[in-house]
């Protein structure tokens, strides 16, 4: 039940009749991943898509030099990989499992299959890929505009969701941040240890919570 509970809020699924979503269901299969477990490689054949029903997983790039970009963090309700079913290129970047997480593998021909049963889908789905390629230009021109402590505060409040009235991000390392940005981890550590000395915000258990507007400059 809880497969069919995630489905229904994914995006791809909005306004499709719950008969159908349950007949899906009945299809696929969910699988379990353990924390650190690589679900789909860069530069793999992209073969299937993949709904996130539980956990969290991370989307790294290696670049150049063989270092690894951080480019987000996905967690249930989100789904990837569909890019390589349409231009049936080569996965653009890697996805790791950073918790244990229970996931649906969706191929090709069932994708299509879906779409072609439900039209409506395929502007949802236009308009996700839209939106995917707006944050990665909004990324790179604020790795380009901003300084480090800029893109650091933009990236607590992208992360962040709203609990009981504060904004608090998932769990995440001054590593993990360090890669999302640009900077070391120790330029990380000093700007929120002056953020939390500040009184704008807390860490507990990795977590960040946001106590109240952050300063426009470092």
């Amino acid at each position: 039940m809880k497969e069919r509970a995630v489905l229904e809020k994914i995006l791809l699924f909005e306004g499709i009749k719950k008969e159908s979503i349950e007949n899906l269901e009945k299809r696929l299969k969910p699988r379990s991943y353990s924390k650190g477990e690589t679900i789909i490689h860069q530069d793999d054949d992209g073969s299937s898509m993949f709904l996130i029903i539980s956990g969290r997983l991370k989307v790294v790039s290696t670049i150049e030099d063989g270092k690894e970009a951080l480019l987000d963090f996905l967690h249930d309700g989100d789904y990837f990989g569909e890019l390589s079913l349409f231009d049936q290129e080569s996965r653009s970047a890697s996805v790791i499992a950073v918790e244990d997480s229970v996931l649906i593998r969706i191929s090709r021909a069932e994708l299509l299959g879906f779409l072609e049963r439900h039209p409506e889908a395929n502007l949802i789905l236009l308009r996700s890929l839209a939106k995917r390629i707006r944050g990665i230009t909004t990324n790179l021109s604020s790795l380009a505009q901003l300084d480090v402590y800029g893109r650091i505060a933009r990236v607590l409040l992208q992360e962040a969701v709203d609990e009981q009235g504060e904004l608090v991000t998932p769990r995440m390392t001054q590593q993990d941040i360090g890669e999302m940005v640009g900077a070391s981890r120790e330029m990380v550590s000093k700007i929120l240890k002056d953020l939390r000395i500040g009184g704008y915000i807390s860490i507990q258990d990795k977590r960040i919570r946001i106590h109240r507007k952050l300063p426009s400059h470092w």
